[in-house]
């Protein structure tokens, strides 16, 4: 099964279109489903490789000399059997703090003190264990404040050795 994984990246026919990709994953699970795969083996050896993947995919000399060789095609697009490539700007940020907007100034103050003021009242609220009968200083009605709701999901977490 892991030397399928090998092949996604040496055969480039395997897994280009988005319904190849599904496929491919369907049989990664399903080997596993009928028991010809240890469920531990295939995650641990799965999330080890899409974190290889993802190293590669991050490396700025992989990125630079894809995004020169797709300069090379101009104003085409280019292709490479069923994948479509462009380069485009991504995570775009902007830097405000060097506008010198005293109104920007203010209302970035009133914002980190009410995100203070938050994270102590999450603190306060998460520390409930059941509602607590509460009379709101501005209006005199008394309400109940509850703990806020906890949803989380079963997963696994994967450490390797460095």
């Amino acid at each position: 099964m892991m030397s399928e994984t090998a092949n996604l990246i040496t055969n480039g026919t395997t897994a280009l279109t988005k319904t190849a990709q599904k496929e491919y994953a369907e049989k990664i699970v399903n080997e596993v489903l009928e028991g010809d795969v240890n469920p531990i083996e295939a995650y641990v050896k799965v999330k080890a490789a899409t974190e290889c993947l993802n190293m590669v995919l991050k490396d700025s000399r992989m990125v630079d000399l894809t995004v020169r060789e797709c300069e090379k095609y101009g104003k085409d697009t280019p292709r490479y059997m069923d994948a479509t490539l462009c380069v485009t700007e991504a995570g775009v940020r902007y830097d405000f703090t060097n506008c010198n907007d005293n109104v920007w100034k203010r209302l970035s103050a009133q914002k980190a003190k009410i995100e203070e003021e938050m994270k102590a009242r999450e603190k306060f609220l998460r520390s409930l264990s059941g509602g607590l009968s509460v009379i709101d200083e501005e209006t005199g009605e008394v309400g109940k404040v509850l703990p806020p709701t906890k949803t989380s999901s079963t997963t696994v977490k994967v450490t390797f050795k460095k």
